[in-house]
């Protein structure tokens, strides 16, 4: 009953960001940079909701005032998303695969995403200049270095391309923290971790009619301090001090 229960609030919620953001995008123009603003804290007030009626817990270490920043955080699961939006409204930036997916595609075309095509050297200039627009209008831009989410065990390298845009607009870098800390009352292991890791070819329907049935979730997301783009040589540089950062507070699941 509690699971069918939660799938019905958060398939409401859903279509409540289907109507709202369909509103939105109605009243404002297309490719506006005010239509991304306004779906992103569309987005963040959904979110907060449904990790309620999911009962995902955070707790958000040293919050702070977060405006134009291009945040970086390690990636385990869609719920991240939530997370992350909840604390503070976001444009997110994703692979162009994830626009094609059905049902996430339209989500996340609704929620303000921006798409890049990560292995394509010829687009990668435009994309990057794409994001740096966004930035300088006065929204967060989130990145997963990662390029995908993972099982938990360790992080990946992060990938130094979309730095380059955070340099250019001369805006901090934000490295953020997710940890998973327990779930039904245990803590996260490999033994149930898949209860939250969404990652590989993992389908996500399934995947969240067992996330609606587990108990409560409790996780961290830890904002360190910004970094001064301008003050680093290069994406590498950048890069390598928000992995050693976001790394250093990272919890492998084991």
């Amino acid at each position: 009953m509690k699971k069918i229960l939660r799938l019905v609030l958060v398939a409401f919620f859903i279509l409540c960001f289907f109507v709202f953001g369909s509103v939105i995008t109605i009243i404002t123009p297309k490719n506006s940079l005010k239509r991304k603003l306004r779906l992103s804290y569309m987005v963040s007030m959904i979110s907060r909701w449904i990790l309620k009626f999911l009962s995902i817990e955070v707790e958000v270490i040293n919050k702070q005032e977060v405006k134009s920043s291009f945040i970086v955080a390690n990636h385990l699961s869609y719920i991240d998303i939530f997370i992350i939006c909840g604390a503070y409204p976001c444009a997110f930036v994703t692979s162009i695969e994830m626009k094609k997916t059905l049902f996430l595609g339209q989500i996340t075309s609704l929620a303000g995403c921006i798409f890049v095509e990560r292995r394509s050297r010829d687009n990668i200039h435009k994309e990057i200049q794409k994001i740096k627009d966004v930035l300088d209008y006065g929204l967060n831009i989130v990145v997963f270095p990662e390029a995908t989410s993972t099982n938990g065990e360790q992080m990946l390298p992060f990938k130094r391309s979309l730095f380059e845009s955070a340099m250019l607009s001369g805006c901090k870098t934000r490295p953020l923290t997710l940890n998973y800390k327990t779930i039904n009352g245990e803590k996260l292991s490999k033994q149930n971790r898949d209860l939250i890791c969404w990652y590989a070819d993992m389908e996500f329907a399934p995947h969240l009619l067992t996330l609606a049935g587990q108990g409560k979730i409790t996780s961290t997301l830890m904002t360190h301090d910004a970094l001064d783009s301008t003050e680093f040589n290069d994406t590498k540089e950048l890069r390598d001090k928000a992995f050693d950062i976001i790394s250093k507070h990272y919890e492998k699941i084991v």
